[in-house]
């Protein structure tokens, strides 16, 4: 799967929020879940982050902080002897 265009706030011809979004906000709210125990959104936007981005893994995280701390995580720089 090639990777596809991201929408921007200056490209007129990407989408910003719409009915669709709306409709997928609804469905996780009627779950009671905003996290990946119990729900299955996460997996489909980890799913979805790949198939766009051309990534072959992806993991959300709730915040930049966590994102970071995540990547550096990934790196595995504190190597015990």
């Amino acid at each position: 799967m090639s990777a596809q265009s991201w929408p921007m706030p200056y490209n007129a011809s990407g989408r910003r929020y719409g009915g669709p979004e709306r409709a997928l906000l609804a469905e996780v709210l009627a779950r009671s879940t905003l996290t990946r125990w119990g729900g299955v959104m996460v997996d489909q936007l980890e799913e979805e982050w790949c198939g766009r981005s051309g990534a072959g893994h992806a993991i959300a995280t709730s915040s930049g902080t966590t994102a970071l701390h995540t990547a550096l995580a990934s790196l595995d720089l504190m190597q015990v002897n």
